[in-house]
């Protein structure tokens, strides 16, 4: 199915209910898929309340109040071209606003825990497959883990390799892969304030070599801007991004669609894979 990005935000459309929805968004880092209280009361959804949360969160420099109903619904399905996903406990919320785009819903982790997810950036399209494709071979694979995430079931991340602390021992952190990640790119100001961020020594066949190629190395501030950034001079680059408190996280960078847009990618949930082939 056809997607597109908007600001941060990654997007596609499909029907909800037999309902078709162009403004979808694609967020593997928000658990339950969702949609906005108005699709709800326009679609005559039934639904029970589990529980209501209203949580602070930051998203770039922006705060905002966010209020989520964890529904179980009776009859809400999501169509993807021949595939119809059904969603059994789903999240009602305002979330929409957030993005400041007219989202209507949300295809959260829950959906990806059931399919193998390809999105292809370069050609603008999403597959949900229960196989992995037979080009397989040429991504690089990369096993995902959970972490003690507090809030946030069946979180994942990547361990990175490569980094040095500034008393220049080796050091580890963790990535979260974040679809929805409205920051684009963001750091954990504890990871920034204990790690070497000139990353001068950085193996070339690292996956941290591989993620800073992209997103740039730090030499001086945490706000360079993307835009202006030449992926092949990695070290005049600056670490762009958002200073974030990853409270209950447990995870050290929130890699967003800037990074991704390099690639071809696939989520292979359910073997806790990440596949990544660099787009030609």
């Amino acid at each position: 199915d056809a997607m597109y990005q908007y600001h941060n935000g990654l997007y596609c459309s499909l029907e909800v209910n037999g309902v078709a929805i162009d403004t979808v968004l694609i967020d593997n880092g928000y658990y339950h898929s969702a949609v906005s209280p108005d699709l709800a009361e326009s679609l005559n959804l039934s639904y029970t309340v589990l529980k209501v949360d209203t949580s602070l969160g930051r998203t770039g420099s922006k705060m905002f109040s966010e209020v989520n109903k964890t529904c179980t619904a009776d009859s809400l399905y999501y169509t993807m071209g021949h595939t119809v996903i059904r969603l059994d406990t789903i999240f009602i919320t305002k979330y929409h606003e957030l993005f400041m785009t007219n989202c209507k819903a949300v295809i959260g982790r829950n959906v990806f825990e059931q399919y193998v997810v390809e999105i292809d950036y370069r050609n603008k399209y999403m597959v949900l497959s229960n196989h992995l494709p037979e080009t397989i071979g040429q991504y690089m694979a990369i096993p995902m883990e959970y972490t003690n995430a507090q809030y946030n079931p069946r979180f994942r991340c990547i361990k990175v390799d490569g980094f040095k602390l500034k008393d220049g021992s080796p050091a580890s952190v963790r990535a979260f892969l974040d679809l929805g990640n409205a920051a684009g790119t963001a750091f954990d100001t504890a990871f920034l304030e204990r790690v070497d961020q000139h990353f001068s020594q950085i193996d070339t066949s690292s996956i941290a070599w591989l993620i800073l190629s992209q997103i740039g190395s730090a030499v001086d501030s945490v706000d360079f801007p993307i835009g202006y950034m030449d992926d092949s001079r990695r070290t005049v680059a600056k670490l762009p991004g958002t200073r974030m408190d990853f409270a209950g996280l447990d995870c050290d960078i929130l890699l967003g669609n800037n990074f991704f847009r390099h690639f071809k990618i696939i989520f292979d949930y359910k073997n806790n894979m990440f596949y990544l082939k660099r787009n030609e």
